[in-house]
């Protein structure tokens, strides 16, 4: 399931690397894919420790599922971009902040998820779903987009893709 998080932070790199600056060194740039790909499955690392440490498997942080830290983020944004100071941390908190709105979408979909922590831990925050919405889903899971001739650029490759990871 981790795996399906990195489609958005992949596109999100390859999307925002227009407007890097040409200065920028190989290691920010490498930072910067870092940042967009980790920031994708970073809300989830309380699940893998879990795992690994305390043999179960559920979130024991729940912050890092909720809107509002992404909404901050998404300001700071705003403000760095008003300014026109500081490009490359702007780079990293715009990659961060879609990277995780993005995991909490795919988790919205999948399973539900606290997105109004801390005014509600309600888990079940997810739209209804009907049955054609849960059988077209189950459809695309099946659609081995690796085969397909086609280049994984456009949105609906990317809800392909994503579909065929989960």
């Amino acid at each position: 399931m981790l795996a399906a998080h990195l489609v958005p932070g992949y596109f999100a790199a390859t999307k925002s690397r227009s407007t890097w600056e040409p200065e920028w060194n190989s290691k920010q740039r490498t930072f910067l894919w870092a940042v967009a790909l980790g920031s994708t499955v970073a809300p989830d690392l309380d699940v893998v420790r879990n795992v690994l440490l305390h043999r179960f498997i559920n979130h024991s942080v729940l912050w890092t599922h909720s809107i509002f830290l992404y909404l901050g983020l998404g300001l700071l944004w705003l403000v760095l971009h008003v300014l026109k100071h500081w490009p490359y941390l702007k780079a990293a908190v715009g990659l961060i902040t879609v990277g995780g709105l993005s995991h909490l979408i795919l988790d919205i979909v999948a399973h539900g998820t606290p997105l109004l922590y801390p005014v509600s831990v309600d888990p079940n925050f997810r739209p209804r779903r009907s049955r054609k919405v849960i059988l077209a889903a189950k459809s695309l899971r099946l659609c081995p987009f690796l085969l397909a001739k086609a280049p994984l650029r456009d949105l609906r490759s990317l809800v392909i893709a994503t579909f065929w990871i989960y």
